[in-house]
């Protein structure tokens, strides 16, 4: 699946990285971390010609990705009643790729997912996201799109993202929290913390970057930067 990534290269990890999985789709290609169940970051090219939206959103559940080392897959019930309302969320989106009911259906894997709120950020704001990069998409014909989780280290409560690495201009404060992890025997009421499980995210991103004019762009206006 070179043709997704060749256009930009793949991220690098440091020489400290350890228990990560590579994993190939169709459409999308994405490093997966296995201690926490999530993926590190997705990478999936969206093109105008395939933006029919010619298909309605599939019912498919979510499913392991047979690419996933044991280890590294969480359970189905960890996702299931979660005391902080959390919902399983796309990385790549099933939209993205909504010419083909295939490559749709290949979206709902474990591995292109992570804990996210649902009425309040999954259904809301990260949805209205995900569509102006669609919408970005379409205006400039073709984007790279690099999405995945910000993790907090259980200690700090804020992550500082300087101006010099905001492309977007301006210095980030993120509010953290202690690592939450998500479990089905936490959720079924059989113990009270997690031995295992998935790590929810602090922050999630995506990166928008428009081969063409060599450079990324802010959404939801897409002012190349």
């Amino acid at each position: 699946m070179q043709r997704i990534w060749k256009g930009i290269g793949l991220p690098a990890y440091n020489a400290t990285a350890s228990d990560k999985t590579a994993v190939c789709h169709d459409r999308f290609v994405l490093s997966h971390d296995n201690a926490s169940k999530t993926p590190d970051w997705v990478v999936e090219v969206l093109t105008k010609a395939k933006l029919t939206n010619k298909l309605p959103r599939p019912t498919f559940e979510f499913s392991p990705d047979p690419c996933i080392p044991p280890n590294g897959e969480p359970d189905p019930g960890d996702y299931a009643g979660t005391a902080d309302k959390l919902e399983i969320g796309h990385m790549a989106p099933s939209e993205d790729f909504n010419n083909s009911g295939i490559n749709m259906s290949d979206t709902f894997v474990f591995s292109n997912a992570v804990p996210q709120g649902g009425a309040t950020f999954n259904q809301a704001i990260w949805r209205s996201l995900e569509l102006q990069v669609r919408k970005a998409a379409i205006a400039r014909n073709k984007i790279y799109v690099i999405t995945g989780p910000v993790r907090g280290d259980g200690v700090n409560h804020v992550i500082n993202i300087a101006m010099a690495d905001n492309a977007c201009g301006g210095a980030l404060e993120l509010d953290a929290f202690n690592t939450k992890i998500v479990c089905k025997a936490v959720n079924q009421h059989t113990a009270t913390t997690c031995a295992t499980g998935v790590v929810a995210p602090v922050e999630l991103y995506k990166i928008a970057y428009d081969p063409q004019k060599n450079r990324g762009f802010c959404l939801p206006d897409g002012e190349p930067q």
